[in-house]
């Protein structure tokens, strides 16, 4: 921009000149003077952002003077204000043609070629702008950039070689070249321009960093633990170091070495936490799957000496919470994640996570009283009306449960699975509400949205059997379910009870024994529904038996007690 408005003064002043090529020094013609007011009148358009009216100006100018190499490169930098890159080039291209000797020309004139993608052609424009000003470091520079997105790398590390002789070794010039020889496959070249930088600043420990991460990212390890050793003499408190020297022993599976290696890096203030979370993250899914009870606890201990030197640090409980959570300890992850909240309460994984263990925990007070709390700060997070939800339905306000899982189900988005989830969720509610044909229209979306669910075949029929509505529908159903996921007690029992409706009391027979088979003694659903298939098929006595198991399995209907005092249906 700066040059854009160096070149516009330069323009300005040098206006007469321009616009009077080859003419003599007298007085302007009248033609003249005209040429001059309309390339004022576009220049005063092109300040006022008016670049389509700027442009036709400027395009007046070469109508009268097809020589005026300034009204072309106007011209061409409206073209390229508008994003007409052809027409752009077209305009440069006249006006370095008629001032081929004005360096800002052909520096514009890079810029558009590489706007139309003809990377080589401005290499060359620079080429010879370098040529014919080698002292001019910036053009050097240009030619290489153009080299390289020309496609032609090597050629590009031969100008930055130029360069370096001409002004030392700098970070940025040796930065290019080694990404560019690593790019090229050649480790070895670009190994050395990181050492070269090393050797010309011996104490800056950064570079030795870089080529540290290089050997490792060519898995040459051993290299990387020499270029750490080196590290360590210059600063033995380089953390980085330090930690990746600990490393030897997580690549070899000594988990608890590596934790004692680390935790001087650990228990250090000074040292970035996010460093720290670095290391420590791949571990927190190790915990769970582990049976080796030093390492957990060893683990568990480095979390908390995370939060004692990072008390203030939100992150830093947040961590130690997820090892505790995979460790089975629940309670106290709980304790963890809400010292997180009290630090910062903008993460929503954290309450998240918090949701989950109120939901493991079955504390649904707990839980509905958080998720209350998030909607302040995730207004728009689907997942806490859900969560809500199922708060409520479980504290036995089907009501509430059922507008926040409509809620939950408008934010819901793209989320097949949670819609699904949803869907079916408020089918059971609203038949709990008796809103009989809100009940069915949730079922079938979420039969719609996932066709091979049990669950929803399940449920859409029993209800659908309580109701004692659309039965052989319901039938239909219940047999689908059994056949997704075949020996369920609950399953049997449905369609068992299902064909006693129906008065199918064989078939039910058959289904109710399956379930009774499958943990079915103890329900006392199961047994009830046994006994009453019992009394239809005649076997009185046998159903009185299984109602009375019905009862001492905890059955406490009333309609129960009376089929057992009155030892019939």
């Amino acid at each position: 921009m700066a040059m854009f408005r160096q070149c516009i003064l330069v323009v300005l002043f040098a206006l007469p000149a321009m616009l009077l090529q080859a003419q003599p020094p007298d007085r302007p013609s009248l033609a003249e003077i005209e040429i001059r007011k309309v390339f004022i009148d576009a220049n005063r358009e092109k300040l006022l952002g008016n670049y389509q009216d700027a442009a036709y100006l400027y395009r007046e100018v070469l109508n009268k003077n097809p020589n005026s190499h300034a009204a072309a490169y106007e011209l061409a930098r409206m073209y390229d204000v508008l994003e007409e890159d052809k027409r752009a080039l077209q305009a440069i291209e006249k006006a370095v043609r008629l001032a081929p000797d004005n360096v800002w020309y052909r520096d514009f004139y890079a810029q558009v070629l590489e706007r139309n993608g003809e990377f080589g052609k401005a290499a060359g424009v620079y080429e010879k702008l370098s040529e014919e000003n080698p002292e001019n470091e910036y053009f050097m520079f240009q030619q290489a950039f153009y080299l390289i997105k020309d496609n032609k790398p090597a050629e590009a590390i031969v100008m930055y070689d130029k360069l370096e002789r001409k002004i030392g070794v700098k970070e940025e010039l040796t930065r290019k070249k080694y990404t560019l020889y690593y790019g090229l496959g050649d480790n070895k070249r670009a190994a050395d321009e990181i050492q070269k930088l090393i050797n010309t600043f011996p104490a800056e420990t950064a570079y030795r960093h870089i080529l540290a991460e290089f050997y490792l990212q060519t898995d040459q390890r051993k290299q990387a633990a020499q270029v750490y050793q080196e590290i360590l003499k210059v600063d033995p408190k380089d953390p980085e170091a330090n930690l990746a020297l600990a490393g030897s022993f997580k690549g070899s599976g000594q988990h608890s070495k590596y934790l004692d290696a680390i935790r001087p890096v650990i228990k250090k203030g000074d040292v970035d936490i996010d460093l720290k979370i670095k290391e420590l993250f791949p571990y927190i899914t190790k915990i769970a799957d582990s049976d080796d009870e030093v390492f957990k606890t060893d683990l568990l201990n480095i979390g908390k000496t995370l939060t004692e030197v990072h008390p203030l640090e939100a992150k830093a409980f947040s961590m130690y919470g997820d090892m505790l959570f995979q460790a089975g300890k629940s309670k106290e992850a709980l304790e963890a994640y809400n010292k997180t909240l009290d630090l910062d309460k903008n993460v929503f994984a954290v309450w998240e996570q918090i949701m989950y263990i109120h939901l493991e925990r079955s504390d649904w007070k707990a839980l509905a009283d958080l998720s209350e709390e998030s909607m302040d700060y995730f207004p728009n997070q689907a997942r806490v009306y859900y969560m809500n939800g199922i708060a409520q339905s479980n504290l036995g306000k089907s009501s509430d449960a059922a507008d926040m899982w409509e809620q939950a189900l408008m934010m819901s988005g793209k989320n097949t699975m949670l819609k699904y989830d949803i869907t079916n969720r408020l089918g059971v509610e609203y038949y709990k509400l008796k809103k009989y044909d809100k009940s069915d229209r949730m079922f079938e979306k979420a039969l719609n949205l996932v066709p091979d669910s049990y669950a929803a075949l399940h449920n859409y029929s029993y209800h659908l059997g309580q109701r004692g509505a659309r039965l052989e529908e319901a039938k239909e159903m219940a047999i689908r379910a059994n056949e997704l996921l075949p020996d369920q007690s609950a399953l049997q029992d449905n369609l068992g009870y299902i064909h006693f409706l129906l008065e199918n009391y064989k078939e039910a027979k058959s289904w109710l024994e399956k379930a009774i088979g499958n943990g079915g003694d103890k329900s006392p659903i199961v047994l009830e529904h046994y006994g009453d298939t019992l009394f239809k098929l005649g076997k009185k006595d046998l159903a009185l038996v299984e109602w009375q198991k019905a009862k001492a399995a905890g059955g406490q209907s009333e309609i129960l007690d009376r089929k057992i005092s009155d030892k019939k249906l």
